[in-house]
């Protein structure tokens, strides 16, 4: 029975580029094409091993395996080994390192067995295994996503192994491998995916394995409402939140804020509803659901819920009732609303074209109202600007009384706003009232008293009169 041997090589001038031929029993030569007679070669050590065992150690001295005694011989110059009475326990992988003065350069060999030829295999350096590493398509791996883990190496690869937290791992209906176990890839994640992966990247010679972690969060979180333009004391809102996995648990937020059950406030399905019945203005927001299960979690996008109101507490600057005819005023209007209030100008319920929180006016005798409204909800402020007079100061009361009587007299005066009175008898203030009175009158009450009315607005004033005497008293005549 004959045995071929095939020297296979990538690595320029170091191995043998012609088969060797050998049968049972026949010698083999491993040979490198190391040439000292071309390259001055300064070794430190050569060790040839087979499979994890060692053959012979060259360093002062040679070491030679008991079983290799008489079999194998080594070429100190070359590094090169002669096996000799080949048999089929000779079948497997050679290995020889060579230590030079200048550095480390390996040379392996393998020779092993396939099917009925032995095939001599020789690795360079080059070939050797190295900067292995596990990627991940993604970062971020979501529930229900696929996903592709992908193992690569410099080097000559023979084999790939991939391991999930210390276990092998093999197909399935969710995992696949592809490309000579190259890539590993998920149809459709779930949680139970998470965990730590291995790829353990090797050739005959030599290995290297690279780690991924990898966590599956929750996927799709997201929240749906049935409306989110609402009008307090009016309306109920609904929100519901999903997401793709299982064991999942709920918390909502607004602004971030945990929003809590309450009275108005209910939490149901699990946690995935949220209700808000007759909404208030303090409910506005953006509101977000958080999910999670026992190995991740995950945010919604915000859903924005507004709600209106007002408009209330309007008012009106200046804040005075009455005014100059004819003077220049500018009013401002506000009021608390969301959204911010309309405002409409009205005269004596004729609407003005200013539709503004402001508007200028020449004052005359007419009444304003400021309206503001936002939808069906509306305020009405009134305030009357009318200033006149005084005109038809006029003084009622007696005009003769009897000593020891009560003197009453009173002032009007037709006049916007109310004037104010004033009474004067003899240049003397007598009191600042549209009445005077006086009780218990003597002769020293007669005279003539004057009012005098004032518009603080005009400015004007106007005076009537009014003489009065005051006479003895007539006693009746008595006779004896």
């Amino acid at each position: 029975m004959s045995y071929c041997l095939l020297g296979l090589t990538s690595g320029a001038g170091v191995l043998p580029h012609d088969p060797v031929d050998a049968a049972v029993g026949d010698t083999v030569m491993f040979t490198t094409s190391l040439d000292p007679t071309q390259t001055p070669l300064s070794f430190t050590s050569i060790l040839w091993k087979f499979g994890s065992k060692d053959i012979i150690t060259s360093a002062d001295t040679n070491i030679t395996a008991p079983e290799y005694e008489d079999r194998i011989t080594l070429f100190v110059s070359t590094g090169s080994l002669q096996l000799r009475n080949v048999t089929m326990s000779d079948a497997g992988e050679y290995n020889v390192t060579i230590t030079m003065a200048d550095g480390e350069v390996r040379y392996v060999i393998l020779f092993s067995l396939k099917d009925t030829d032995l095939i001599l295999i020789m690795y360079s350096p080059t070939e050797m295994i190295s900067d292995a590493l596990v990627s991940s398509s993604t970062q971020l791996p979501e529930e229900g996503t696929s996903l592709n883990v992908t193992c690569d190496a410099s080097g000559s690869v023979s084999t790939r192994e991939w391991m999930k937290n210390g276990s092998p791992l093999n197909s399935s209906e969710n995992i696949m491998f592809y490309h000579q176990n190259q890539v590993l890839s998920f149809i459709s994640l779930s949680r139970k995916d998470s965990g730590r992966y291995s790829c353990n990247i090797s050739n005959p010679v030599s290995s290297q394995e690279d780690t991924h972690y990898m966590v599956v969060t929750l996927s799709n979180v997201r929240i749906t409402t049935n409306n989110t333009d609402l009008v307090e004391f009016n309306d109920t809102v609904r929100l519901s939140c999903s997401a793709s996995g299982s064991s999942l648990s709920f918390l909502w937020f607004n602004d971030s804020v945990e929003v809590t059950a309450s009275d108005r406030v209910r939490i149901t399905d699990g946690g995935a509803t949220l209700t808000i019945v007759t909404v208030l203005r303090y409910d506005q927001g953006s509101y977000t659901c958080e999910v999670s299960n026992p190995v991740s979690s995950s945010t919604s996008d915000k859903v924005l819920l507004f709600v209106s109101y007002g408009p209330e507490g309007v008012t009106v600057s200046p804040s005075a009732e009455y005014y100059g005819e004819g003077s220049v005023v500018s009013f401002s209007c506000s009021a608390d609303s969301r959204p911010e209030a309309q405002f409409r100008w009205f005269i004596n319920g004729e609407m003005l074209f200013s539709t503004g929180a402001q508007i200028n006016l020449v004052m005359d005798a007419r009444c304003s109202i400021a309206q503001s409204f936002i939808e069906k909800h509306s305020l009405e402020l009134m305030y009357c600007y009318v200033s006149d007079g005084p005109d038809s100061v006029q003084i009622s009361g007696p005009m003769e009384l009897q000593e020891g009587s009560t003197l009453k007299l009173s002032c009007s005066a037709e006049s916007v706003p109310t004037a104010k009175y004033t009474w004067t008898k003899n240049g003397t203030t007598l009191g600042q009232s549209h009445e005077y009175t006086e009780d218990n009158i003597t002769s020293s009450a007669s005279g003539e008293y004057i009012c005098r009315a004032t518009n603080d607005i005009t400015l004007k004033s106007l005076e009537a009169s009014r003489t009065v005497y005051v006479t003895g008293i007539n006693f009746p005549q008595t006779f004896i």
